[in-house]
């Protein structure tokens, strides 16, 4: 009843003062009270203590329904993001650059970075990588119970195994006074050793992004956090067709449940943004609903791909034509691409559209001056199939113009 009581009151404080993460904090409030108890009922607190020894840890019962649900999902750091602070990375000291590219390629936590040992190093079968040896704390006992080894290892470039075999060397003395077999320990003079700060490491990856302004797609300023490289690489692994079991093998997860979720949750992310405001921004291009609700998922992927390395280009924007169709039938007809409703064009093909729309229109003048000098009246012409034809033209390009000026296809 008592916990009970303070999940209520909780609640009411967040509520009052319109936390967003209101949920999540009063989880994270539990847990830690959950912990305090148990020390507090345990052989290990201090015989000193004079308070009572509960009998019961009531934290530990109570139960947060669909707890999942309230959590905060860590973001994958956006394509533009990183080759931005990759631009940037030599500015960083040393150390905290390489951290950030073993981040960056492996997708480990952050104590497993962190407590790197000396023999991290292993060959591979393969050439030019080698493979990066690491405890994965976070899963450590239930490995153990499990009958599995306390280390999991994945593949790195012999690059980046360079640069990890430097930071060996320069901390080989302070492992040897200390009797350490961490790698990513630093040592001021006058002081003794210490293991790196990984809350600075931090702060001076969100230093390089202020300093370059580097946004996101939606122009904010972004913020970094070390497990964004984690959810990154699941992106990317997920993208080019990594299974749930490759999957849950490079993130070192002793079973599928936890990448499946991965899985559902990148896929039903991607599809959200796979949408035709993250094309206009990413191409700008207009696309239509009508035209991009035709795409699967799956689809809207290799279009994306498609649209980046510009294998759907035409002359005047890309084609949204599905390869399984077939191909265009009227690839060599400019009349028939500018009623088609697979064409997908946009501002910087403004000009080439006025152009046309302009040589229409003296097209069609002319015409009309030709049918005033044979004496054929309107009440004629308007039948005939080429002044339909010409007409039918340069309504389209009016109203492509004026679609790519309003910004709506």
């Amino acid at each position: 009843m008592d916990a009970k009581a303070l999940h209520l009151a909780l609640e009411q404080k967040y509520v009052q003062n319109q936390e967003s993460t209101s949920m999540s904090s009063i989880l994270r409030i539990f847990s830690i009270l959950t912990v305090i108890n148990h020390y507090l009922m345990s052989d290990e607190r201090d015989e000193g203590m004079k308070s009572p020894r509960p009998c019961q840890n009531p934290f530990a019962r109570y139960r947060f329904h669909n707890a999942r649900e309230y959590k905060t999902r860590t973001p994958a750091i956006p394509e533009s993001v990183m080759e931005q602070v990759d631009a940037h990375i030599d500015e960083l000291d040393p150390i905290y650059k390489l951290i950030y590219l073993i981040f960056s390629s492996t997708g480990m936590r952050t104590k497993e970075v962190l407590f790197l040992e000396a023999d991290c190093l292993e060959a591979s079968r393969y050439e030019n990588l080698l493979q990066l040896k690491y405890k994965p704390y976070k899963v450590l006992s239930a490995r153990r119970r499990a009958g599995v080894g306390d280390y999991h290892r994945v593949l790195i470039t012999a690059a980046l195994a360079d640069e990890i075999k430097k930071q060996i060397e320069k901390t080989a003395k302070w492992r040897s006074t200390y009797n350490l077999p961490y790698i990513f320990i630093n040592k001021r003079s006058n002081f003794k050793a210490n293991m790196i700060n990984m809350n600075n490491f931090r702060n001076h990856i969100n230093a390089l992004i202020r300093k370059h302004n580097i946004c996101d797609d939606n122009a904010g300023l972004w913020h970094f956090t070390c497990m964004q490289h984690r959810k990154t690489l699941t992106v990317i692994l997920i993208e080019n067709g990594a299974t749930v079991d490759e999957l849950a093998y490079w993130l070192g997860h002793l079973t599928r449940t936890t990448a499946s979720n991965y899985y559902a949750e990148v896929r039903k992310m991607r599809l959200a943004e796979l949408n035709t405001e993250y094309f206009r921004k990413m191409f700008d291009l207009l696309l239509s609903e009508e035209q991009l609700s035709k795409y699967s998922e799956e689809e809207r992927r290799l279009l994306y791909i498609d649209f980046r390395l510009e294998q759907r280009k035409v002359e005047f924007g890309y084609c949204l034509q599905k390869l399984a169709d077939g191909g265009c039938s009227n690839r060599n007809s400019l009349y028939n691409c500018i009623n088609c409703k697979n064409l997908c064009t946009g501002k910087k093909y403004l000009p080439y559209w006025q152009e046309l729309l302009s040589q229409q229109q003296l097209a069609v003048k002319k015409l009309l001056e030709i049918y005033a000098k044979n004496n054929i009246t309107e009440a004629d012409f308007v039948d005939f199939k080429e002044y339909k034809q010409e007409i039918f033209l340069l309504q389209c390009y009016e109203n492509m113009v004026k679609a790519i000026e309003c910004g709506v296809m």
